[in-house]
């Protein structure tokens, strides 16, 4: 019966897991030339260690029935659940690049759309069926996982957007220039 939540929590459930869960994407996506892409899915899996700083904070202890065994000794505290705040910004970041870029396949787009909306929703009930956290800590998890994520995109979209202003005021500048060597060449011509 706890087969299924096992699978669902397994990517984050060792460093090596999580370290090619985020690398994975992030590389296709550089070898796609998708460098900016790139460089956000892994800003989207420190989202991991934005729930450490959390749970420092908040300090609230697992369920009583938790495996004492975790990843990190400061991941020692159940509040909020690590691994919904990263499911929520890492595969909510993909499923947003799944209808953002363009040139990405349908059928790719779809399985990788319909596997990030599965984790983030199996994610909070995985955590709690195995006994590693409360309703209370998932809750959390998917409310912090999602500001992580409305960050992550905005300054995600912020970026893009300044790059095509300066792509098109570096363009506008050559277009200036070339129209007033031609000027400058036709006034010589004509003297």
């Amino acid at each position: 019966m706890l087969y299924l939540p096992k699978l669902i929590s397994l990517p984050l459930d060792s460093v090596l897991g999580a370290l090619a869960l985020v690398a994975v994407p992030a590389a296709y996506l550089l070898i796609k030339k998708y460098k900016k892409e790139g460089i956000f899915v892994v800003f989207s899996g420190f989202s991991y260690f934005y729930s450490l700083l959390l749970k420092q904070y908040f300090g609230l202890p697992r369920p009583e029935a938790a495996d004492p065994t975790v990843v990190f000794p400061q991941d020692a505290y159940g509040f909020p659940s690590s691994h919904v705040v990263f499911y929520t910004a890492f595969f909510g970041f993909i499923l947003f690049l799944c209808f953002k870029l363009e040139g990405v396949s349908q059928k790719l787009r779809a399985g990788v759309g319909i596997l990030s909306v599965l984790m983030i929703s199996l994610v909070g009930w995985s955590r709690v069926a195995l006994g590693h956290h409360g309703s209370a800590d998932t809750n959390a998890g998917y409310v912090f996982g999602t500001i992580y994520l409305v960050v992550t995109i905005l300054l995600y979209q912020v970026l893009k957007t300044n790059k095509l202003r300066l792509g098109k005021q570096r363009l506008s500048k050559l277009q200036l220039t070339k129209t007033q060597k031609t000027k400058n060449r036709i006034s010589k011509n004509k003297k």
